[in-house]
């Protein structure tokens, strides 16, 4: 028997199909102030098919050079540190990275697939990123696109643009998160034809 990540030669498993906590996320909402306890919680956006849902949820302390990690799931409890290290950059100012101490790795985002329990860099876990796993067909297209809109509209993975960013005209909000619900669409359209198609083949060799 296998550990974690065993499984069928070759398969490797998708980053945004994992928890992704991303110190730049972090950073940017102003929330790696020393003592400061927050909630950071993950959601399905909602679609057409069907409603939004929280996927997970963690509590974090940041301190000067680490931040602390505390989560339930599948009925444990976990509690860590991550260390943090900085590095300079134009104007005298600081970027922090996450050092994922199982590897050293400098790193901006840890992961936690479904099957783990501990957050790991993307190299401990040997994940993949979906454009570069289905490069040059619809589903890197239509992830491309996601990005896109949410760049535009300053918003991470797990998150739904329910409000404007600062600036924004409300006719272009509304334009973004139209086209932002039919790319999700399109994904999910796309994403159950390839099921259908890997379980037709699967029959075929059974």
């Amino acid at each position: 028997m296998g550990g974690y990540g065993s499984g069928r030669r070759g398969y490797r498993i998708i980053s945004e199909h994992t928890l992704g906590l991303s110190i730049k996320e972090l950073t940017k909402r102003d929330l790696l102030q020393p003592g400061f306890f927050l909630t950071w919680t993950w959601h399905m956006p909602a679609t057409q098919f069907r409603e939004a849902r929280k996927t997970g949820e963690i509590n974090i302390m940041p301190d000067i050079d680490k931040i602390s990690l505390s989560y339930q799931k599948d009925e444990n409890s976990y509690s860590y540190p991550i260390s943090l290290d900085w590095t300079p950059c134009y104007f005298g100012r600081q970027r922090p990275w996450f050092l994922y101490p199982g590897c050293g790795r400098r790193v901006g985002k840890l992961f936690l697939p479904s099957k783990a329990s501990i957050f790991k860099c993307r190299h401990c876990y040997n994940l993949t990123y979906c454009s570069s796993n289905q490069s040059g067909n619809d589903i890197a297209r239509i992830w491309r696109k996601i990005r896109k809109i949410q760049n535009k509209l300053d918003i991470n993975d797990n998150e739904y643009p329910v409000s404007k960013p600062k600036n924004m005209h409300k006719k272009t909000f509304y334009r973004l998160r139209q086209a932002y619900d039919q790319a999700h669409e399109e994904k999910e359209s796309v994403l159950l034809e390839n099921f259908k198609s890997f379980i037709g083949k699967s029959k075929i060799f059974d």
